[in-house]
């Protein structure tokens, strides 16, 4: 007897191309997720740190980027805003940290 071969439908050109497309994209937002993440890992650990000036140009970078993923779709916009006040409430609180003055000060 003959073997009998599954019946699957053949992938017509446009789905196979649309297959590699997807994947491509997927890399490149997947990249780009990676790249948000990092800056905001940076944003934090600037923020934990005393220098004042480091953690806002940090910001604006990372502003930069989430923007950018908001406008190609990457990052949604609600998403966008979080991530920007959640940050941003963040470094004012340690500038202000950095600023208070201690309350165990030395009296002259």
């Amino acid at each position: 007897m003959a073997e009998e071969t599954p019946k699957t439908k053949t992938k017509r050109p446009t789905a196979k191309k649309r297959i590699l497309q997807s994947k491509k994209c997927l890399l490149k937002n997947k990249s780009f997720k990676s790249q948000v993440k990092n800056a905001i890992r940076a944003v934090q650990d600037a923020c934990t740190q005393n220098s004042p000036a480091a953690p806002s140009e940090k910001l604006s970078s990372l502003y930069r980027l989430v923007d950018k993923g908001m406008k190609k779709g990457i990052i949604k916009p609600n998403k966008a805003s979080r991530i920007k006040s959640k940050l941003s409430r963040k470094l004012s609180a340690a500038t202000q940290k950095a600023q208070a003055p201690s309350k165990y000060t030395e009296r002259t």
